[in-house]
């Protein structure tokens, strides 16, 4: 209600609002048919208040509004009908018309159903149809018909759903006709497809080269045969023993036959050595490659035969004896001792290389002998022998003219001054010099006596530095390795005075001292030596003279 009032009038109107639900208006036909290529109209018509928006839902699931066109032949009038415009059969479907505005919303469905003419089935290719495959390859025969309904492609092996009917590999039992039958409710169609399989009879391809084959003893060896055919042919060999092998048997074997007909076996020995023979064989034929197999094998030789025969091996030191062998199959190495017993490859005393080289450590007399060496295979045999001498000489004392002689030797010092004494020794290992001095106390190169008065240099020359009375008496040089001993006898006069320059006798020649003012230092101008034991048949059978450096003195 609306009121006025202006002077002294008044006036009043009433507005009624109405709010209406959605009224569609159907047409009494829900199912629509309509033939093939012709158009369609299919109404929508809503009333409500607020006015109500139309769409519509295709089968696929499209929505479609009022003007709009879709794929170019459906479409929506601003009315909300529906126009279809030349039917096919991908147009039949449900359909649904929707009305919607802010009160609620009504929907409308419609069947359409486009009606084809009915056809009978028809086979596009003609019949009989050729087709030609090779043995083992796929063989695909098609059947591609036309029909309304649609017809059924029927074949007594299963197809695909376009009709193709699909072999995966053709045999020769593949061969013939094959009918291809067409079927709806309208009739039948036929067609025959003669199907060919050709076929070529096994064949190996020979080879010059092939047929003779050497392998080196203990080597793999491998053996092609190159067989084709229609279908493929099945290869096995025959061995010399006379069994038979192919590629089913596996690896379970020593001899094994490859998918592309090689045959392989691995170490080859003279058992292997004979007569191989190919088989390649299918439907059609058969063929056979034949080949000679020899096994080659060289005894061993020993390439340490050019070192010498005869070692020479000071004694305590280590030796090696080379023995390197060559030979087909790689020959076996063994050394054996001087007394023919086996010597392992590594221990305290012995080490065998890989190259065969032996080496003997610390050698000893009992290493002393012949050492054989021995290189075996299949095809032989080959020994070297060398001889070795381990060489140990016993000390001998020497003075500067390598002469020896036996006896005692005197010697005199004066009392403060320093006196040398000599034991040069030597043999076969170095000997060791000890000396003994009066009272039994040892004095050698490592040690030191009375706070380093008393010395031993390298050489085993005994040094006695402010020489005393408690230096005087018996003196002993010993001379000792593991071959032997010696020693050297010395009597010790310390004297007060300046002691006269003559020749003096013991129990054999001696050497006259002489004092050097200069240095205070005396030394003996020659010292008599002996080895022990030392036979009396050795020493000349008279004294002999000899002849000191220092002047006008004679012995």
């Amino acid at each position: 209600q609306c009121l006025t009032n202006s002077h002294g009038l008044s006036n009043q109107f009433f507005i009624y609002v109405f709010f209406g639900g959605i009224n569609t208006r159907r047409n009494k036909v829900e199912n629509v048919s309509v033939p093939t290529g012709r158009g369609v109209h299919v109404d929508c018509t809503a009333k409500a208040a607020p006015a109500p928006k139309i769409r519509w839902t295709l089968p696929d699931g499209t929505q479609i509004k009022p003007s709009q066109f879709i794929n170019g032949n459906i479409f929506v009038f601003p009315n909300g009908t529906l126009y279809i415009r030349n039917a096919t059969s991908a147009h039949s479907g449900h359909y649904q018309c929707l009305a919607t505005n802010l009160v609620g919303l009504a929907r409308r469905g419609v069947s359409v159903r486009v009606e084809t003419p009915l056809a009978p089935a028809r086979i596009m290719a003609p019949s009989p149809h050729r087709v030609d495959v090779a043995y083992g390859s796929p063989l695909h025969l098609d059947c591609e018909a036309t029909g309304d309904p649609h017809p059924k492609i029927l074949w007594r092996i299963k197809v695909f759903t376009n009709g193709t009917l699909s072999i995966g590999v053709a045999t020769d039992k593949d061969r013939g006709d094959y009918l291809c039958v067409a079927r709806n409710q309208m009739g039948d169609d036929f067609l025959v497809q003669r199907v060919g399989v050709a076929m070529a009879p096994a064949k190996i391809r020979h080879k010059s080269e092939t047929a003779r084959q050497q392998v080196t003893y203990g080597k793999d060896l491998r053996v092609d045969c190159e067989a084709s055919g229609l279908p493929d042919p099945q290869v096995s060999w025959g061995l010399p023993d006379g069994t038979t092998v192919n590629s089913l048997a596996g690896r379970s074997r020593r001899y094994v036959v490859f998918g592309n007909g090689s045959l392989y076996f691995n170490e080859a020995g003279p058992k292997d050595e004979g007569e191989y023979t190919c088989y390649a064989v299918n439907q059609i034929g058969k063929d056979e490659m034949r080949v000679s197999v020899k096994v080659v094998s060289e005894p061993p030789t020993i390439r340490g035969d050019e070192g010498p025969a005869v070692l020479e091996v000071p004694y305590g030191e280590s030796f090696s004896l080379r023995c390197e062998a060559k030979g087909q199959p790689q020959p076996w190495l063994a050394w054996f001792s001087p007394f023919n017993r086996y010597i392992p490859p590594s221990s305290a005393k012995y080490r065998v290389g890989n190259d065969g080289t032996l080496l003997v450590r610390d050698g000893q007399n009992t290493d002393s002998g012949n050492y054989t060496c021995v290189a075996r295979n299949a095809a032989g045999e080959g020994r070297r022998v060398v001889t070795v001498r381990v060489r140990a000489e016993p000390p001998r004392i020497v003075v500067a003219d390598r002469r020896l002689f036996s006896g005692a030797v005197t010697e005199t010092v004066l009392a403060g001054a320093r006196k040398l004494i000599d034991c040069q020794a030597e043999g076969v290992p170095s000997p060791r010099v000890t000396w003994l001095l009066p009272g039994g106390a040892p004095a050698t190169l490592t040690s030191h006596r009375d706070g380093g008065r008393v010395t031993v240099h390298a050489n085993g020359t005994l040094d006695i530095r402010n020489a005393g009375r408690m230096d005087a008496g018996r003196l002993m040089c010993l001379a000792s390795n593991k071959a032997g001993n010696a020693k050297l006898t010395v009597e010790l006069e310390v004297v007060e005075e300046k002691p006269a320059v003559k020749p003096s006798f013991a129990d054999s020649p001696s050497s006259a001292g002489v004092i050097s003012a200069a240095t205070g230092v005396q030394r003996f101008a020659k010292t008599v030596l002996y080895s022990t034991p030392v036979s009396p048949h050795s020493l000349p059978p008279s004294p002999t003279p000899f002849y000191s450096p220092l002047p006008h003195v004679k012995v």
